[in-house]
């Protein structure tokens, strides 16, 4: 199938004078996770991780993946077809694009206008003054393709969950509108806004929707039936949106949240682009109800974990797919509606692949082996738990083993109790982090990926972010919830991160970091002698926080 879609594809740009066709791993609201027979990437490279796109042209192919994919993708794709090019931390799938054509002239690009953020077209349009980009909304019919749909019900979230009612969400919104129309396609916070929910997109607790944000009114493009939100709230089916673009004047959008072909609706309309949406530093800062709830989901989630440590410990001859169902059996055990992404399970060598997503059948648990768990559930409120935690089957771990756990551990721990002073950052918080996870004395083992991201509705929320980048510089404010977890990776052996997910809190009138995760660490990896003083006194008080 993948080597008749490439085909499919280069006849395609045969046909339409192209020499390349950018290939988005989105669909039209620029989600991460969509369904593989929705996901044209994979339908051309057999790569299913969650994010990554393709350059294709005449007689090459690229996949642009991250660190967290590296060793996935070379697993997953046949070389022979696909070129396989590995992005390092700091560096930028646009950068990769422009080495690749750096010494070719007068280019023709195809481009899916649905699929393409609106500011990823800027940088590329900027980087690339002499390339021609020809936007296309109808694509090839590859094979496989599927429009996957679902009527799961939409529910609404209890006051009680959210504090604020969607109309009072309208009101204090529009205060910062003035007379712009803002245009919302990131579907997060369309759900944050409605206070909304649904099963209806795997891995997500949001619903197909678009939404137009005046000073007093929301106007919701659906096809859901039958909603009730608010008397701010007019719902409209989803195929009126663009015509309601033709309509109105004086639009405000986020240039990273809208798609190229939203934008062409609009560009000559008196539009305003402003770095950050209004509902995203909203949706970041989390009141005391929804602080309440996030703590209740992560207890049950905390149950998983001490469940599943259990049954790994009692259990023989079992494989990762069965690792992986158990955990799904004990999240809705427990209480959650869905998972909130695809469970990572993985024994032994596997656990190096930072975001493996295919546990097998035939790989099975065997004395001694490294295991890597990082899962998440959707409860009542939509919100998205995630953790990670590493386990260890037997007695008798090795010193490598050990010391990389423990480097982690120690990494983790010093996140974890980072002191937050006025101005601090996600910044800041990787920098001690990684300061640690470089002290490892294994070289071979390699933090390759941000230490943490914001947990919203969405697994990945902005802000807040974690990381080595520009983007990572903003103020964590009181409320922010964020994921903190360092790891190390050696793709020839094994791999090891620990997970919590956290918020920021200032009761006593100091703001300081605090988990909502309480699941314990995995001892028998834990080499007391290369923790320093201080570090053993957090993990003594993480430990008694774990049995209260």
């Amino acid at each position: 199938m993948f080597q008749k879609n490439i085909s499919i594809l280069r006849e395609f740009l045969k046909k339409n004078n192209l020499d390349y066709f950018l290939i988005c791993a989105t669909d039209e609201y620029l989600n991460e996770y969509i369904p593989k027979d929705e996901n044209p990437r994979y339908l051309l490279s057999a790569f299913s991780g969650s994010t990554g796109d393709m350059l294709i042209g005449h007689n090459e192919a690229f996949l642009f993946v991250d660190g967290r994919y590296h060793k996935q993708a070379d697993e997953q794709v046949d070389h022979k077809m696909v070129k396989v090019v590995k992005l390092m931390l700091n560096n930028t799938q646009k950068q990769a694009i422009e080495d690749i054509l750096k010494d070719k002239k007068n280019l023709r690009i195809g481009i899916p206008s649905s699929k393409m953020r609106y500011m990823t077209f800027c940088n590329l349009q900027k980087d690339l003054p002499d390339v021609e980009f020809v936007e296309f909304d109808k694509k090839p019919d590859l094979a496989g393709f599927k429009n996957c749909s679902s009527n799961a019900e939409i529910r609404t979230v209890p006051i009680s969950i959210v504090k604020y009612s969607a109309d009072e969400k309208v009101e204090k919104l529009g205060e910062e509108l003035g007379d712009k129309t803002l245009i919302i396609t990131k579907l997060d916070e369309i759900a944050y806004l409605t206070n909304l929910r649904s099963s209806q997109i795997p891995y997500f607790s949001a619903f197909k929707a678009k939404s137009l944000l005046k000073k007093d009114k929301c106007y919701l493009f659906t096809d859901a039936k039958e909603l009730k939100i608010g008397g701010k709230f007019e719902v409209l089916p989803e195929k009126e949106f663009f015509e309601y673009l033709k309509k109105e004047n004086n639009f405000m959008a986020v240039k990273s949240s809208i798609n190229l072909m939203t934008y062409r609706m609009v560009e000559n309309k008196n539009i305003e682009f402003i770095d950050r949406s209004p509902i995203a530093l909203m949706k970041a800062v989390k009141n005391e109800c929804e602080i309440a709830h996030m703590k209740d989901c992560f207890e049950r989630a905390d149950k998983v974990m001490i469940e599943i440590s259990q049954w790994l410990n009692d259990s023989e001859n079992i494989s990762e797919l069965d690792f992986s169902n158990k955990v799904e059996e004990l999240f809705l055990k427990y209480g959650a509606n869905s998972l909130s992404f695809s469970t990572i399970a993985s024994f032994g060598n596997n656990t190096a692949s930072i975001h493996y997503s295919t546990p097998s059948a035939d790989v099975k648990l065997k004395e001694n082996d490294i295991i890597l768990l990082d899962c998440g559930g959707y409860y009542e409120g939509g919100y998205s738990t995630d953790a990670t935690r590493v386990f260890f089957k037997g007695d008798n771990p090795s010193k490598e083993q050990k010391e990389v756990y423990t480097t982690v551990l120690r990494a983790f721990l010093n996140g974890l109790y980072y002191p937050l002073q006025k101005g601090s950052t996600g910044f800041d918080i990787d920098k001690k982090v990684r300061d640690i996870t470089e002290q490892c004395s294994l070289k071979t083992f390699h933090f390759m990926h941000s230490t943490g991201h914001g947990v919203g509705i969405s697994v990945h929320e902005a802000p807040p972010f974690l990381g080595p980048s520009e983007s990572a510089k903003k103020q964590l404010l009181p409320g922010m919830c964020f994921s903190i977890e360092p790891g190390l990776y050696d793709s020839e052996k094994f791999g090891v991160r620990i997970e919590n997910t956290v918020y920021t809190d200032d009761t006593d009138g100091k703001l300081q970091i605090k988990s909502f995760s309480k699941a314990p660490f995995e001892k028998k990896l834990i080499d007391y002698s290369l923790l320093s003083e201080q570090e053993k006194i957090w993990l003594e008080d993480y430990e008694a926080q774990c049995k209260k």
